[in-house]
């Protein structure tokens, strides 16, 4: 993923759900968040904003932990909301389906 958002020069990244399997974060604080999130996609064209949405997954978890901006206060590229209207002239989707089976 790092090597696409480096060829593409994404200026931002959009997550389309299921941010921790299998069951979402327990709160704000589960270690799950770094071990999926910060310590995963830490290449450096990674580095912008993320607009991330829940999943299925992550309601079977603390969904509001999600929402929570203590989560943006640990990982400044972390942004969570229950919608979002961002103003772009081109948007590419890239999914990440090869890290949901390693």
């Amino acid at each position: 993923m790092g090597k696409v958002g480096e060829k593409m020069d994404v200026d931002f990244i959009v997550s389309t759900g299921d941010n921790f399997y299998d069951s979402g974060l327990i709160d704000e604080h589960d270690p799950a968040f770094f071990d999926s999130f910060t310590n995963v996609y830490t290449a450096s064209s990674l580095q912008k904003q993320w607009y991330s949405v829940l999943g299925n997954h992550d309601y079977r978890g603390n969904a509001v932990a999600q929402l929570s901006p203590e989560l943006r206060q640990r990982d400044n590229r972390w942004l969570c909301m229950r919608s979002f209207i961002v103003n772009a002239g081109s948007v590419f989707y890239i999914f990440n389906i090869l890290g949901r089976f390693t």
